[in-house]
């Protein structure tokens, strides 16, 4: 597990794996998550639940909506689907799913976190 930001109101992770389910077990990596500084455990090795957000780049052959709908099913609050092909962002909650067309932001889950996407495709 690699802690790579503090953010206000929490951390932010790359690359971190996060137990969804157990008997069997459920592993998913998120490309980058955010858990809210409540939840934030100091413990080594994967991360007990989903994040609040998880943010994942489109991968050949991944299916999409299967771990977002994974990711959901274990609590994450939003998840964030970057195609770097499309240049386009979509933000998946529970019953929604938004386009994002200029600045990324999650506010009831990340309070004061923004990304322009111009930043992010640059």
């Amino acid at each position: 597990m690699l802690s790579f930001a503090n953010v206000r109101g929490g951390k932010a992770f790359a690359a971190t794996g996060y137990m969804l389910e157990h008997n069997p077990d459920t592993v998913r990596v998120a490309e980058v998550g955010f858990i809210q500084a409540s939840r934030v455990s100091r413990t080594a090795g994967y991360l007990e639940g989903a994040p609040d957000a998880a943010c994942n780049m489109i991968a050949p052959g991944d299916d999409v909506e299967e771990r977002t709908r994974e990711w959901l099913r274990a609590g994450a609050s939003a998840v964030v689907i970057i195609d770097a092909d499309a240049e386009s962002v979509r933000i998946h909650r529970d019953s929604t799913t938004t386009t994002v067309n200029d600045i990324l932001e999650i506010e009831d889950v990340i309070p004061g976190w923004r990304l322009p996407l111009a930043d992010l495709f640059a």
